[in-house]
């Protein structure tokens, strides 16, 4: 109770630092074993907890942190997966919010850049089985939005893009673009603090999408993804001061070879 009046606030948050970076350190070492496989799920929250001998608090924080930099990718109701073995410590090391941000950014720039091609491949290859998924995925989501329930408006704004993805029948682009994942800890933020008026805005991009990749049009799917990409960053740079892509055609609001709509 009395910790901060005796050590200072600058030396507690060091503790709390080291904590958690002993936390990464133990959590990397873990999935860099022979306990966990490409594709796992990993162990509920609380017993992954009790392995790695911390709270589950702390342990939420590093998994989302993995989850951004494309180590863990999570599925709503289901959990957490591996995605990627970590090769070395300096991949997942904590980053400052300062040193966040900009690689924020680079990945939205990425995502522009590559997306829409999945979407354009995803148009021509999903089946019918898939695009009925992908319509119930708009539905919750409307549902969610409706409920006013971010974590669930971000789970299925995830989803969809997920589905997406498998849709283009290609196992490297799906694995591509999950490693591109924005941080979802961050769009989370931005949707809580959000008008509803911006909201029915991200649900009208997702409609615009489905429409799209469901009428088989591969052009207007690559716009309307763009458009999607464009429209979250530039509230993430809003709210999150995530700086704007330096891309021309991101920066006129063209194409991905600099066209204009």
């Amino acid at each position: 109770m009395y910790l901060c009046i005796y050590i200072g606030r600058a030396k507690l948050n060091q503790m709390i630092e080291s904590r958690e970076t002993q936390l990464t350190n133990r959590l990397v070492n873990y999935l860099r074993s022979d306990n966990v496989h490409l594709g796992d799920r990993l162990p509920a929250e609380r017993k992954l907890a009790e392995i790695l001998e911390t709270s589950r608090n702390t342990l939420r924080n590093a998994l989302k942190m993995m989850q951004a930099r494309g180590i863990l990718t999570v599925k709503p109701n289901s959990g957490y997966y591996l995605a990627a073995k970590p090769e070395s410590d300096a991949i997942v090391a904590p980053r400052s919010r300062k040193e966040t941000l900009p690689w924020v950014s680079d990945q939205l720039e990425a995502l522009f850049l590559f997306e829409p091609i999945a979407v354009a491949m995803a148009a021509e290859r999903m089946t019918g089985d898939e695009l009925k998924s992908l319509e119930l995925c708009l539905v919750n989501l409307s549902k969610a939005i409706l409920e006013n329930n971010t974590q669930m408006i971000v789970g299925y704004h995830k989803a969809f893009h997920e589905i997406i993805a498998s849709g283009t029948h290609n196992r490297s682009i799906a694995k591509m673009l999950d490693r591109l994942v924005v941080t979802y800890e961050l769009i989370s933020d931005v949707i809580h603090r959000i008008e509803q008026d911006r909201r029915d805005r991200i649900f009208a991009l997702h409609v615009n999408l489905f429409k799209a990749i469901s009428s088989r049009d591969n052009a207007k799917a690559q716009n309307e993804s763009r458009e999607m990409i464009r429209y979250i960053t530039v509230l993430l740079n809003e709210f999150e001061d995530v700086a704007l892509p330096e891309n021309p055609a991101f920066l006129s609001g063209g194409d991905s070879n600099g066209n204009n709509k």
